[in-house]
């Protein structure tokens, strides 16, 4: 080969790797790496416009990220949860005599409202709260409703909060005049003092289950409302509570709820009906509802089976309905129906209801082979994404509620035969 051919073929390799390197050094990454994806200026379409969905920062993606005007965390399959998610049980303490157990977590103190229960009677001795530190500690406790001569005696409780003041909402039941539904405002301090009152709310004909309407007196009938359990939420500068209307416990029942809407100073602004029959079935029962990003969120157990009976002789799921800000439905589904060894259990009690900003999360009995409280999460799709049994009972039923503190879960569980109340911790790992 001459010298000028083989000069030739050199200063060829040499632009030929000249021109690689800058093409290299003109892009933003290195070969392997892959590219930052920043919003697209000139994207006209948005994630939902793309059918996309928008993931947190802690989930990933089963199809492929898009460029959306909106996000840059646009997903054209399903958002998943980071596989360390979960949640640690950290302590637990027992409170004797305890029933109905509801819990509020604020300013590094944890409040526990709840039954002291009578078995010989209808009703319960009084309602309590105690006031623990975050470890737990107890640091004081006081009486908050008990017999009044004109009411009866306490029972069903339940409470909400706006991170200042706690809202409770409760039952008295009478020997024989049927109950009284009140609700109360407290300071959220080693106080816990009482601010505000309803005074009655409604008084209710007693309902002639569980023995619990005597030949004397007259007994609720189907349309009639019923007091048990109810639903406290806050909703902006609202409080509202939920209450049921009587109908068939069977899948053929109408499900139809009474909400009341009160101001922070818990006066009464409207009341109306909530008719739900056309996507969930069967009698109110225990539900619990939320409002979240404008939407009202109702979680409940429907009936699946037509039958006869009380409520735990009806098999049922649980639904999620979701409203918009004029109570309109949206959407419903059925978020748990659970199975064990084969065998299709019965959900009931929906009675805790959180969320925060990427996951919603629900409490309820389970009667499968027994009876469990059982906690599950879901991201803001609705996609189940854990489970777990917070107790077991060893007689009768479990009531759980749960109250979630940035990472921190509370659990508040009955055992009805020992007639012991747990509240538990558990740190949630994200």
């Amino acid at each position: 080969m001459s010298k000028k051919i083989l000069l030739i073929t050199i200063s060829s390799i040499v632009i030929l790797a000249l021109l690689i390197f800058f093409a290299v050094l003109s892009q933003d990454f290195l070969p392997g790496e892959i590219p930052s994806r920043p919003i697209a200026e000139d994207t006209e379409q948005t994630c939902s416009e793309q059918n996309g969905n928008i993931c947190s920062s802690s989930q990933s993606c089963s199809g492929s990220w898009l460029d959306a005007s909106d996000s840059e965390r646009c997903c054209s399959g399903e958002c998943q949860v980071a596989k360390e998610f979960s949640i640690n049980f950290l302590r637990k303490i027992e409170i004797q005599d305890g029933d109905f157990t509801e819990i509020v977590a604020s300013n590094n103190r944890v409040f526990v409202v709840y039954l002291v229960p009578e078995t010989t009677r209808p009703g319960g001795k009084e309602h309590r709260v105690m006031i623990f530190d975050k470890e737990l500690n107890e640091i004081t406790s006081k009486t908050l409703t008990s017999f009044s001569t004109e009411y009866g005696y306490p029972m069903d409780i339940r409470i909400a909060t706006d991170g200042n003041y706690a809202y409770i909402f409760y039952m008295m039941v009478t020997e024989d005049k049927g109950n009284y539904l009140f609700g109360k405002k407290y300071t959220l301090d080693d106080n816990f003092e009482e601010v505000a009152e309803t005074g009655v709310i409604t008084h209710a004909k007693r309902q002639n289950i569980y023995g619990g309407c005597l030949e004397s007196e007259e007994c609720a009938e189907e349309g009639d409302e019923r007091i048990d359990d109810p639903a406290p939420m806050i909703a902006g500068d609202y409080v509202y509570v939920m209450t049921g209307i009587i109908s068939d416990v069977s899948k053929d029942g109408d499900t139809i709820y009474k909400i009341r809407k009160f101001d922070k100073n818990l006066n009464k602004l409207d009341e109306f009906d909530l008719d739900l029959s056309s996507v969930t079935d069967g009698e109110t029962g225990q539900s619990s509802i939320l409002y979240k990003n404008g939407h009202y969120y109702i979680v409940r157990a429907t009936i699946t089976k037509v039958c006869e009976g009380e409520m735990w002789a009806c098999p049922a799921d649980i639904d999620m309905i979701e409203l918009d800000n004029n109570w309109n439905i949206l959407d419903s589904k059925t978020i748990a129906n659970d199975k064990k060894n084969g065998q299709e259990c019965n959900e009931q009690y929906v009675s805790g209801f959180q969320s925060d900003e990427e996951y919603y999360y629900v409490t309820y009995n389970r009667a499968c082979d027994g009876m469990s409280s059982i906690l599950k999460i879901y991201d803001n799709n609705w996609n189940e994404i854990l489970e777990k049994e917070l107790k077991v009972a060893t007689g009768g039923g479990v009531r759980p509620s749960i109250f979630v503190d940035g990472n921190d879960l509370y659990s508040g569980n009955i055992c009805q035969q020992n007639e012991i109340a747990e509240v538990s911790v558990y740190e949630i790992v994200r």
